[in-house]
């Protein structure tokens, strides 16, 4: 009994240690702190101390403000995580397996960086989800005993819902996505493609959140914020307030629609119909904004193939008189030079000319221990890529001049060769991606996009003129919309290339500005200011701001202020282990011989819990069935992050006699090395069934010199092993989902061992059955991006009972759906027609290493040993159009197949049925 209290202290001991780390935090140096606030536990490395600061500042009047705005008291505590091991800027709130936030302190992007504070706005966003989705009847507010996710309209509503209002709330003062006409632009252009024909404006159902092409998910922040605003202005706040108490009250089949018209009286497609009409376009002739977007308009592709240009830079050759640009296609994960192809490379996120254009700079995201931002160069004439150090100021700033976000007010700030600098004041015109034009008689000009907050207008573009000797400038804005959704743009021989906005789609276009268009715009203060006293500073959220020293000494007693006000600790992972969801079901199972699931215990409870970042991920289960009278425990933990992944899971069973049977089952990947396309990794896997197995068997035996029909269950032990390792290029080259290239090459080392008895239950037990299997084996698989998409897989001792297998396959027709069906709240993907080619070939296994024969294997391989199929099918995929799990990543496919056997001993050749694959498991 001491030995088991010891291994039990030993064993929560090492959860509390692992609880510590991992996931979002890999990476972290020194201690783990938090700071505990009225309602809040805010969970932070040494390095985060600031933005923990900023957000213990906030935290209650926030969650007292929003709370208050949907009308209920406060109730519930929220562990907030903050950390800087993952340098892409978000945050996010989840109730399962309980509530939290994490937020990822790092560079502060465009997309996000519309806020007065922008830290603060960010966290605000999420906790308008955490207060609307606990929004709950005291039925259920009870219920969040067991889990926080229990709520009905975790089941009603969608991400449409969900972000709608999150973005909706944080931009009810000055600030937010609403407020930003580049956000903003992009419903626009839904719309007015709708009205000039080229696209029918999408309902409600189809923009959920669960389309798995561009714009993904996003479009539930789009169209469910302009909604939701348009909701709260039209019906107030304490109605939509209530429409979210409706929806954590309780839900019938009709889901969001039945609540929406419980609450406003009114059928959610006509609300959907009169937001419609209601929403803003320009006054942009259909005409010309059609052969604006023509596919004759497109830069390069010159329409063959659809875009998602993320960003671009251009340089004026001095020498041939044509201008160079450069830009990223995401679709295909490819950088061009003009039209030429330069490299592949994954996540690329800016693109900049050194000022003498024989260079380019590249700034990335790659998966690292954790997302981390990388920048490298890259020679024109040696064609040669060198990493640097990350450095923001090279894609911010071009010859001398960079944007400057202060609260929300822009400027331009220019700094010549001598030190000299001047800025020029915006106020609430949001400046983005400046870029430089040229240079003629002793004046710089510069190109850049720019929009005016809280108003109803598209991004523009704007010039700047600078003289080198007296830094005195003139700014020229375009004085009203034009065809063209700026995004981002460059100059060219006829006009600029722009990144054009189009919903769907970042096509480059070009487009041709009439000099009429442009008026003189007069900053709101210009100045010139002295080297000695200014200096450029990166904030927290590497906010760009220019701040004397007397500003940055006053915000240093601030901080040192704000910690002295709130009280650091060191973090403590055990009340976060046991915090988390009771369910009264259970999940443990048990196994047979051949690793299947051989009885599921779902009368049981299953307790699930993780860190507060939501790694390790930690399951415990029992269960029983009463039928039987077995009993069974599970337990299991997963987590890891982007290099390292590791899932372990143990269930043992019991009868009334004591032991059954057990499983373990183990899988751990590593990844060595990420390239700009290509990922070399290993893993290995292992499964063990020991015991007596639940279900018969019907099996033909022969006993007495007779051939007899029973049941029989097997007992023993079997092992099934497999470590491999991994080299892969694939990665998607085109809009559609289906869409990719490269190849992967996949070489194992497979082991098997069996050490069984079968009891027969007229018989007992006749024999014995050891049997130990150890190969070597190779898959590898290319995917072919031709007019018609190819699937080519090869496999040479794929397992135990076969020597080689192979299929073709090829897509004949696509066609992305991606729309909501109404009524049944099922949204379609796409469908899709196929043509397959696959082969198997047996042989007689051997224990040990059958690769060293592999000749002399297929010398001796017979006809009977092969066999071939050609096989047509057509499948459609769906997924979830409700709940939490309206997504991209919760599909189904249903499909149905006809196969013609080639070579087959059975007397009917052909073969028909349907399958259905969930979330990549099939049936």
């Amino acid at each position: 009994m001491k030995r088991l209290f010891f291994a039990l202290i030993c064993v929560f001991g090492f959860c509390f240690s692992v609880f510590a780390r991992g996931g979002s935090m890999s990476g972290t140096k020194g201690s783990l702190n938090e700071i505990q606030t009225r309602y809040f536990d805010i969970i932070f490395p040494d390095s985060c101390i600031q933005t923990a600061q900023k957000i213990a500042a906030v935290c209650d009047s926030y969650y007292e403000e929003i709370v208050s705005d949907f009308g209920y008291e406060p109730y519930q505590r929220f562990p907030v995580s903050i950390t800087d091991q993952v340098e892409s800027v978000n945050a996010y709130f989840s109730m399962a397996p309980y509530n939290h936030i994490v937020l990822y302190d790092t560079e502060m992007d465009y997309e996000l960086d519309m806020n007065e504070k922008s830290v603060e706005a960010m966290f605000y966003h999420e906790l308008v989800h955490a207060v609307s989705l606990n929004s709950k009847s005291p039925f259920w507010r009870g219920m969040s005993v067991f889990a926080d996710f229990f709520t009905p309209a975790g089941i009603s509503l969608t991400s449409f819902w969900f972000e709608g209002a999150a973005v909706a709330f944080e931009s009810q003062k000055k600030g937010g996505r609403l407020n930003d006409p580049f956000f903003t632009q992009k419903i626009t252009a839904a719309k007015l493609k709708s009205l000039s024909g080229k696209k029918k404006f999408p309902s409600w159902r189809d923009v959920s959140g669960a389309r798995d092409i561009f714009p993904y998910g996003n479009d539930a922040y789009i169209f469910g914020s302009h909604f939701a605003g348009y909701l709260i202005q039209k019906y107030g706040k304490e109605k939509y307030a209530q429409f979210w108490k409706n929806a954590g009250s309780k839900t019938d089949f009709s889901f969001c629609a039945g609540i929406f018209y419980k609450t406003f009286g009114i059928k959610l497609d006509e609300a959907w119909n009169d937001f419609y009409e209601k929403l803003w376009v320009p006054k942009i002739g259909f005409d010309e904004y059609n052969e604006f977007i023509s596919a004759e308009n497109s830069v390069f592709f010159n329409g063959k193939k659809k875009s998602l240009v993320k960003t671009l830079d251009s340089f004026f050759d001095g020498q041939t008189g044509e201008w160079k640009t450069v830009w990223f296609d995401f679709f295909s994960n490819t950088v061009y030079l003009d039209s030429k192809k330069l490299f592949t490379a994954k996540n690329v996120q800016k693109l900049r000319f050194s000022d003498d254009g024989t260079k380019i700079f590249v700034n990335r995201l790659a998966g690292r221990s954790n997302i981390k931002i990388e920048d490298f160069e890259y020679d024109l004439k040696s064609k040669k890529k060198r990493k640097i150090e990350h450095n923001r100021e090279n894609f911010e700033k071009t010859h001398g001049m960079i944007p400057v976000k202060n609260g929300l007010s822009w400027s331009l700030l220019y700094e010549d060769s001598k030190g000299r600098k001047a800025e020029w004041t915006f106020g609430d015109r949001i400046i983005h991606n400046v870029h430089f034009e040229k240079e003629e008689n002793g004046v710089l000009s510069f190109v850049f996009v720019w929009a005016k907050m809280e108003s109803q207008s598209l991004a523009r573009l704007g010039k700047i003129f600078i003289d080198k000797n007296t830094l005195n400038a003139k700014i020229e804005l375009l004085s009203k919309d034009s065809v063209a959704f700026f995004i981002e743009a460059v100059p060219c021989n006829d006009g600029f290339f722009v990144i054009n906005e189009e919903y769907d789609s970042n096509p480059l276009r070009l487009v041709k500005i009439d000099e009429n268009d442009w008026q003189e715009f007069v900053p709101l203060e210009s100045k010139i200011l002295p080297e000695q006293n200014i200096f450029f500073e990166k904030s927290d959220f590497s906010e760009k701001t220019e701040a004397f020293e007397l500003e940055s000494r006053e915000n240093s007693r601030e901080n040192f202020v704000a910690e002295k006000k709130f009280k650091k600790t060191k973090y403590s992972p055990a009340k976060y282990f046991f915090n988390g969801a009771f369910l009264p079901v259970g999940t443990a199972k048990t196994y047979n011989h051949d690793f299947e699931i051989d009885d599921d215990f779902i009368w049981g409870a299953t307790f699930i819990t993780s860190t507060p970042w939501t790694d390790k991920i930690t399951v415990l289960s029992a269960g029983f069935d009463l039928l039987l009278q077995h009993f069974a425990l599970e337990g299991s933990i997963s987590g890891g992050n982007d290099c390292f992944n590791y899932a372990f899971c143990g269930d043992v069973c019991f009868d009334s006699f004591g032991f059954k049977n057990s499983y373990l089952n183990s899988a751990v990947t590593k990844v060595f090395w990420q390239g700009f396309y290509s990922i070399f990794s290993s893993g290995l896997s292992f499964t063990w069934v020991s015991g007596t197995e639940k279900a018969a068997s019907k099996g033909k035996i022969l006993v007495d010199g007779k051939i007899e029909t029973d049941e029989y269950r097997r007992t023993g032990n079997s092992i099934d092993g497999k470590i491999f390792l991994n080299f892969s290029t694939v990665r998607s080259f085109g809009a559609k989902h289906s869409q990719k290239t490269g190849f992967y090459f996949k070489p194992f080392v497979d082991f098997e061992k069996t050490a069984i008895s079968y009891d027969f239950d007229s018989f007992g037990k006749i024999y014995d059955e050891n049997e130990k299997y150890l190969n070597c084996g190779a898959e590898t698989q290319i995917f072919v991006p031709f007019f018609l998409p190819v699937k080519l897989k090869a496999s040479i001792f794929p397992s135990k009972k076969y020597f080689a297998s192979g299929d073709a396959s090829i897509e004949l027709f696509s066609h992305e759906i991606q729309k909501g069906i109404p009524a049944v709240s099922v949204y379609v993907q796409h469908f899709a027609l196929k043509m397959s080619y696959s082969a198997n070939v047996k042989y007689e296994p051997e224990e040990f290493f059958a690769v060293k024969r592999t000749f002399k294997i297929a010398e001796n391989l017979k006809y009977e040993d092969f066999s071939d199929s050609l096989g047509f099918s057509g499948e459609i995929t769906f997924a979830p159009n409700t709940s939490y799990f309206a997504s991209s990543s919760s599909n189904f496919t249903l499909g149905a197949y006809l196969n013609y056997l080639l070579r087959t001993d059975k007397n009917s050749k052909w073969k028909a049925g349907f399958y259905a694959v969930f979330s990549n498991i099939a049936w």
